[in-house]
């Protein structure tokens, strides 16, 4: 009824609760950007430490292909002397 006889009122109004409508669309937008942007770094945090995982266990295949080098030799030279 307040409406009929002011239509530019009405029109204004409107526009604000569009507006405010955005605006919620907006701030659900970034949360859920932020959220995809926390998983990407969990993520990458996640296969950095993989990655360390994998190159600590080649480093400890290196060492003990290292001593069991080192150890056929022992046996070898062992053989050589007795």
């Amino acid at each position: 009824m307040k409406y009929k006889k002011k239509p530019l009122l009405c029109l204004i109004h409107l526009i604000e609760n569009v507006i405010l409508i955005i605006d919620k669309e907006i701030h659900v937008v970034r949360h859920v950007i932020n959220s995809y942007l926390k998983l990407d770094l969990m993520a990458s945090k996640v296969g950095r430490q993989h990655k360390n995982l994998y190159l600590k266990l080649d480093l400890t295949a290196s060492k003990v292909g290292e001593q069991h080098k080192n150890l056929n030799l022992i046996k070898y030279l062992t053989v050589l002397i007795v």
